[in-house]
């Protein structure tokens, strides 16, 4: 009897470790590496004026960001849920920015019409209009999109969207060859 108590203790242990393994497992985006997709801020197919060049230091020169061309519709509209964080004028242009729940920022510009900062979006919401009296691509209408982690990391607005691979480090060998 008391060999059968245990033998059901240990399964029951298993059963406990198992469950518990299988909620803490990361998602499977996490697992296969993938970054979660978003949806484009612009609506109609996408094309790229301007690819994401990330600057060498954070003081460097460098596109902190990707610009899309707009040809018909002219809404922007918010990539992923968030809050709106900041709208106003930067320079010559308006800008406004989304902070998201897992803490990335996406900025827009030139833009007008934009929500006020403390509202809430959803992903796909329209967020604002594209300022077409700002040349940013001549002869095209565009939006510049970035995306910031943290106070000051610019990364490729185009990994959300599953548009780009992420950059990898190969392992390299006592030759320091990868």
């Amino acid at each position: 009897m008391k060999l059968y108590i245990r033998k059901v203790k240990h399964q029951c242990l298993l059963v406990v470790l198992l469950a518990v393994f299988l909620l803490a497992a990361p998602s499977s985006d996490a697992v296969d590496g993938k970054t979660p997709r978003w949806q484009a801020p612009v609506t109609g197919p996408l094309s790229v004026a301007r690819e994401f060049e990330k600057p060498e230091q954070k003081w460097s020169p460098g596109h902190r960001g990707v610009d899309l061309i707009m040809q018909e519709n002219f809404n922007v509209r918010s990539p992923e849920a968030g809050v709106i964080t900041f709208s106003g004028t930067v320079v010559d242009r308006k800008v406004m920015t989304i902070e998201h729940p897992d803490g990335h920022k996406s900025s827009f510009e030139p833009v007008t019409d934009t929500l006020p900062v403390g509202t809430e979006v959803q992903a796909g919401q329209i967020i604002a209009q594209l300022d077409q009296e700002v040349a940013h691509c001549q002869p095209a209408a565009c939006l510049h999109w970035g995306v910031r982690q943290g106070p000051d990391d610019y990364v490729n607005p185009l990994l959300f969207l599953g548009l780009a691979d992420p950059s990898v480090l190969l392992p390299i060998g006592d030759d320091f060859a990868a």
